[in-house]
């Protein structure tokens, strides 16, 4: 079993389609809702949990750079790990460039913690780009650009099988409650 905080992929080596993974039986991977709202709406906000584990200025990777159509080479990289139900679910690597923080919203972000960065970049004048998908043994992911006020961000997500699979079975079992 992988190790959740240390053996991630770097979503640099993948090769990244239009459609989603054929093995995706519920809207949970192509919502273009906050992830967060989507689970709290069905479990209850209190059966989500993120942790935040790294949030400061790293090297984007080569694939970011082209995406986000930057000649940055740094950028404001925050990681998190959402559980839901105590299961661990999604890594995420969201990528902001240095020249977007404005010390307003550097701040907000730097005063998250543990919350989810929803609460910030999805406002009414939003808009996210279509997904693109891929996979690996271990992991589902999906990349998408949210385009707000202040420029574009890259969300990186990786949905690990094994608790995918867990968490759809929850989701059954509470709705049939």
């Amino acid at each position: 079993m992988k190790k959740f905080l240390t053996d991630f992929p770097t979503f640099d080596n993948i090769t990244w389609n239009s459609l989603p993974p054929k093995i995706v039986i519920d809207p949970v991977f192509t919502s273009p809702n906050s992830t967060t709202k989507f689970f709290s709406d069905q479990f209850g906000k209190n059966s989500v949990n993120i942790i935040n584990f790294n949030s400061e200025i790293e090297p984007l990777l080569n694939s970011e750079i082209r995406l986000l159509k930057t000649t940055e080479k740094n950028a404001y990289i925050r990681k998190t790990i959402m559980s839901i139900n105590n299961i661990k679910l999604i890594y995420s690597r969201i990528c902001i460039v240095e020249n977007l923080l404005d010390k307003t919203f550097y701040k907000q972000i730097y005063d998250l913690g543990n919350k989810p960065i929803g609460n910030i970049i999805f406002t009414k004048s939003t808009i996210r780009s279509k997904f693109s998908f891929a996979e690996n043994k271990d992991f589902l992911f999906r990349r998408s650009i949210i385009n707000n006020p202040l420029g574009n961000i890259l969300i990186n997500e990786g949905f690990y099988k094994p608790s995918l699979y867990t968490i759809h079975q929850e989701l059954l079992k509470f709705h049939q409650k």
